[in-house]
């Protein structure tokens, strides 16, 4: 079976990924794990990872599949810009083109929705969003709205009212100094 991973992040830490991308990335363990077993198990991988989840994740997803064919792709942000899940979606549109099932791996509250319905506007197919793990809010997070449901609902109204992202940019214009010093590489 032809298997599609997107991993989106959820907030971002002062000084690293932050706790709800460490989630998200052991989710993708979990999710592995749990498509490796039969019937059928796994003949091909490819995986698009948001670089913060990127970042925190500990094996390769090959290494715990062992499946003959592993695509793992990266994807940045410019500098300075902020990378959103839309850009994300559309960078995983080519390689997952002809997975037979492909797995959105967000904060399951609101994000994984938005996830799956911009990957289905994407023409891919056969979506599902992993749920079977447990993904906590990031109390410390500097994105306001990545700190709790409540939040995040709060966030989302705002953004269907005026279709803005002001407060994204708020944390762009000036990042920790951890970002600034990342050296951003494209790994396949």
């Amino acid at each position: 079976m032809k298997v599609g991973i997107i991993a989106l992040s959820f907030g971002i830490g002062k000084d690293g990924p932050g706790l709800s991308n460490s989630d998200l990335a052991n989710s993708i363990e979990w999710l592995l794990i749990s498509l490796k077993k039969p019937p059928g198990g796994l003949s091909d991988v490819k995986a698009v990872f948001q670089w913060e989840i990127a970042a925190e994740i500990n094996i390769r997803p090959h290494e715990l599949t062992r499946t003959s064919s592993c695509l793992v792709k990266t994807v940045y942000g410019k500098a300075g810009q902020y990378l959103d899940s839309a850009t994300v979606i559309a960078e995983a549109k080519e390689p997952l083109a002809d997975a037979d099932e492909i797995y959105i791996v967000a904060m399951p509250f609101l994000h994984g929705w938005l996830c799956k319905r911009l990957a289905e506007k994407a023409c891919l197919h056969n979506v599902k969003v992993y749920k079977d793990h447990k993904i906590n809010f990031d109390l410390r997070s500097m994105q306001w709205w990545t700190r709790g449901p409540i939040r995040l609902l709060i966030y989302s109204a705002l953004h269907m009212i005026f279709r803005s992202s002001k407060g994204r940019s708020l944390f762009w214009d000036n990042p920790p100094e951890w970002v600034k010093q990342l050296k951003f590489e494209q790994t396949t």
